[in-house]
């Protein structure tokens, strides 16, 4: 039997749909992105779970998602992760520059400018949703 707050978070989730002639698939490197052209982009499930699949990405949503859009650096992001996870700063900061926020910016879910190495969130109601069971769960 499905846990009742697994059944509200499903069925919140599906309530996203679109009419399938306003939605297109679009393939970036191994990637797909969903992009409804009547409201604004937002991942599908499966890159939501890959995204959230990894714990440096996690906690970097976490973080970013309480900033409200504010711009900040790699520096002070790195500052503030180096306090939950296990990886040195160093680590963090080849991880979050090479991988994790290139990621992240394919699909939209932040703005990165790696010459200034400056990172603005974009908030979503699924990516929140899912950010939120993630975090309850993790944290227990």
């Amino acid at each position: 039997m499905m846990h009742d707050g697994y059944r509200s978070l499903f069925h919140q989730l599906s309530q996203t749909r679109r009419d399938a002639t306003d939605v297109r698939r679009l393939q970036i490197g191994d990637h797909t992105m969903t992009t409804d052209l009547t409201q604004t982009s937002e991942s599908t499930f499966d890159a939501l779970f890959e995204i959230l699949a990894n714990q440096q990405r996690r906690y970097t949503l976490y973080h970013l998602s309480k900033m409200k859009g504010v711009t900040i650096t790699l520096s002070e992001l790195i500052d503030v992760l180096a306090q939950d996870v296990t990886a040195t700063r160093t680590h963090l900061r080849i991880d979050l520059h090479h991988c994790h926020l290139p990621k992240l910016a394919d699909y939209n879910i932040i703005e990165y400018d790696p010459r200034s190495q400056t990172i603005r969130y974009h908030s979503s109601d699924r990516l929140e949703t899912l950010l939120g069971v993630c975090q309850h769960h993790e944290r227990e």
